[in-house]
């Protein structure tokens, strides 16, 4: 090719025109129906229709018949597309708008998917078949969910699967879809988490949960490669930026706190283990500082009757010391409370009690329970939460509080008000009759040989004579059984639990100041004295066990 001559001009076949920044590609489309009727390329974030001139599409006289015309409002429809989320169809008619002949209702909403049908008038007039150009949602839910929600923005991941947020069709409701793929049916790889068996044990444990303060379930579908579980959604995230992003009071930590010690007491008394605690798996239900909490993920969660546990699993910086310990062959729930000790601490100071860059360091950190709750972050805590923190940290599971005690603790059970506002919350969103729940809610008379002021640096350290942790059996509860394999691509809807409803609290009730001391006067903390390496003899702590761990827990 010979090089052209200054003088000379490239003809114009050989310019190359610019790119047009403000070019928009379409997100979806209205093909159409009628011969009346022109295709629609959706580009902007609203498109109305109707006989307004101000409508983007203008239903004329002179070129539509008066059958159709006539059932036709001023502004009939709206289709709108939210950033990052569903495509939103809103009846401003009279005479209805139909999406597959199902009439949406004025003023209603309804979320559009590909290959939806619009009417207008009547529900036989149809007009347009929406479709869209980005089909990702369609390859990722399964025809089943397809039909009923719209896929949403991710949300996250859990011990074992992503979860997006998804709208249902008909309500424009949001929920949380949570893929699980699953793993091979092979014995040599039952402690994958996606294994078909945990899976099972997982969706199991949901259908037997019924408890405000735990995540509910609505359905599952099983296909050949996923298992799809559709949860209720939580708008205001983890409580892990809740306590990153605000300074909370004592006593917001302490309505927190709460709901999360009903939860597991919940789990608890119905045979369960959570062995994830953390705060990223406790939800907050809106962005209110005064909302509702509700643990989730039960992806390492174990339901037994017997209480016996020996699988190593959980996050490292929450794990309870019988769980790294080689001298416990086996351990119980009592787990969960270290894990809830360790996020009371975390929300109290913004700190973990046992903090490491090294896995070994911190493992022994652990093993002593060693931990200090002195300086300036702990200056304004009232001695009964450092209490219950020193309680709930102890190193021998046997010395360790329950879930019951940490009801009874006098942080808890003589903050009657706190009581007053947490039932108040949980019937506002059950909406049911009331439930008194027995020993929780009735005034306890705290013995000081049960709960004495003086502290115990002994509680936090593992006894050399200690040989395994006591099997406590949980009561009133029958242990399920295990749910078989679902078939491939059904629908299937949980057994519907007892109805759980808040205790109640009585109505007259005296007044109780929040920051009121304690009588008699408490003495002023000291930090625990250094443990001799001494009193670690025998355990092996060459090299850390390794846990089955939550994808976000930090590896070597």
């Amino acid at each position: 090719m010979c090089d052209l001559q200054p003088t000379q001009s490239p003809p114009s076949s050989m310019v190359l025109t610019p790119p047009d920044d403000n070019i928009r590609i379409p997100w979806g489309r209205l093909i159409s129906r009628m011969n009346e009727m022109d295709p629609v390329d959706l580009v902007s974030d609203a498109v109305s229709l109707g006989r307004a001139e101000y409508c983007d599409i203008v239903i004329v006289k002179n070129r539509f018949p008066d059958h159709i015309v006539f059932h036709i409002s001023k502004e009939h429809f709206v289709i709108s597309k939210q950033a990052g989320g569903p495509v939103f169809i809103t009846d401003l008619s009279k005479n209805g708008t139909f999406i597959n002949r199902q009439k949406v209702g004025r003023n209603n909403k309804y979320v559009l998917q590909n290959n939806d049908i619009i009417s207008v008038g009547i529900k036989d007039m149809l007009i347009y078949t929406y479709k869209q150009m980005d089909n990702f949602e369609e390859k990722y839910l399964p025809l089943e969910l397809q039909k009923k929600y719209e896929v949403g923005e991710f949300l996250g991941r859990g011990a074992v699967g992503e979860v997006r947020l998804v709208y249902e069709k008909t309500t424009t409701k949001k929920f949380a879809v949570k893929k699980i793929t699953k793993g091979k049916f092979n014995t040599s790889r039952l402690h994958d988490l996606n294994h078909p068996s945990k899976i099972y044990s997982e969706i199991n444990i949901l259908q037997h949960l019924n408890h405000p303060c735990v995540i509910s379930m609505r359905e599952i579908v099983e296909t050949e490669e996923d298992v799809f579980i559709i949860l209720e959604y939580m708008e205001g995230g983890e409580l892990t930026s809740r306590i990153e992003k605000f300074h909370l009071s004592e006593p917001l930590v302490k309505y927190y706190f709460y709901q999360m010690v009903l939860a597991v007491k919940h789990l608890h008394d119905n045979n369960v283990t959570h062995r994830d605690l953390k705060p990223e798996n406790v939800l907050l239900s809106s962005n209110r500082m005064d909302c509702l909490l509700k643990v989730s993920d039960f992806g390492l969660s174990k339901e037994s009757e017997d209480n016996i546990m020996r699988t190593m699993c959980g996050t490292m910086c929450y794990v309870a010391p019988e769980i790294i310990d080689d001298r416990y062959k086996e351990y119980d729930n009592q787990c969960d409370i270290w894990s809830l000790g360790v996020i009371l601490y975390y929300m109290m100071s913004k700190e973990f009690p046992f903090n490491s860059s090294d896995r070994r360091s911190l493992g022994l950190l652990i093993l002593r329970g060693n931990f200090s709750m002195v300086g300036p972050k702990w200056q304004n805590a009232s001695y009964p939460v450092k209490d219950l923190i020193r309680r709930m940290l102890t190193v021998n599971p046997k010395e360790r509080i329950n879930s019951r005690q940490i009801l009874q603790h006098p942080w808890i059970s003589r903050d009657q008000a706190l009581q007053i506002r947490v039932n108040d919350l949980i019937k506002s969103h059950q909406k049911v009759p009331d439930f008194v729940e027995p020993d929780v809610v009735e005034p306890v008379v705290v013995s000081p040989d049960v709960f004495d002021p003086e502290p115990h640096p002994k509680r936090c350290r593992v006894d050399g004579n200690d040989e395994t942790a006591e099997n406590t059996t949980a009561t009133n509860t029958v242990s399920p059984t295990l749910t078989p394999p679902l078939p491939t691509a059904t629908i299937t809807s949980p057994a519907t639990p007892p109805t759980f409803t808040p205790p109640q609290i009585p109505e007259k009730v005296a007044s109780v100041c929040l920051s009121a001391p304690l009588t008699p006067p408490l003495p002023p903390l000291t930090a625990a004295p250094p443990i001799p390496e001494s009193d670690l003899e025998g355990l092996t702590l060459t090299q850390m066990p390794q846990l089955i761990l939550s994808p976000n827990d930090p590896k070597e």
